[in-house]
């Protein structure tokens, strides 16, 4: 079970009922009730072995889409489809290194000719984390969301120039406004702590917070500052 646990591990799998079922299992075999052992690591692996297949049936659609992305820009996939149809049987017998070991091999196929669809997809999704995190503290993101939009309609016609350049004005339009906000949340963030801290609140999470948000604001990383300021105020939602 350890390797299966460690692979899990590896891919962000979640493995928490698994891991209880097995320490379950662990205290049974010191008690030397060695069927209820027994009967608890086979639970563990069916469980670990369904999270696998969910997690890999996920992967294969996400590849399947970039397999048609490479056949639409007029590349080759033959190879790429063999791949992807050796991963669901490597997957359904169980095999779950070598399923993911056949994705490694998809991506390499299909790196030369999708390589730039990956990279604006990543970058459309962090402009939308950006505009996520920007509307904690106010700032107006009504052009940056005009841009996003467009920038999914240019992802959609396979259009990266534009998708590359609709971002990058959506972050600036963002970026440019930081600043100004973040030291306005930093005022009100030590004004908030004196009064936590006047209550009894524990504080130092929110301090931490604080303190990393100034420094960052200071080396001019408004992106991390914003974060942080976010992480700010979840800690003192906390309290």
């Amino acid at each position: 079970m350890k390797p299966l646990m460690a692979l899990a591990r590896d891919q962000a799998i979640e493995v928490t009922e698994g891991k209880e079922l097995i320490d379950r299992a662990v205290l049974a075999g010191r008690d030397k009730q060695l069927d209820q052992a027994i009967e608890l690591v086979t639970q563990a692996r069916s469980v670990l072995s369904a999270s696998f297949r969910e997690h890999l049936s996920r992967h294969a659609g996400e590849l399947e889409g970039e397999i048609g992305v490479a056949r639409k820009l007029g590349a080759d996939v033959a190879m790429a489809s063999r791949y992807l149809a050796e991963l669901r049987r490597a997957s359904s017998e169980g095999d779950f290194q070598g399923s993911l070991a056949f994705g490694e091999r998809i991506r390499t196929e299909l790196q030369p000719h999708t390589g730039r669809y990956k990279e604006s997809g990543r970058r459309i999704a962090e402009l939308q984390s950006l505009i996520a995190d920007a509307e904690v503290v106010y700032v107006d993101t009504s052009s940056a969301r005009k841009l996003l939009t467009d920038a999914n309609h240019a992802f959609g016609r396979m259009d990266y120039d534009a998708v590359e350049s609709l971002t990058q004005k959506g972050t600036d339009s963002i970026v440019g406004a930081i600043p100004a906000r973040i030291e306005d949340e930093l005022r009100k963030g030590k004004e908030l702590l004196v009064e936590a801290k006047m209550r009894g609140a524990k504080i130092s999470g929110p301090i931490t917070a604080l303190k990393a948000a100034t420094r960052s604001l200071k080396a001019s990383r408004y992106i991390d500052a914003l974060r942080e300021i976010k992480q700010f105020k979840q800690e003192m939602r906390a309290l």
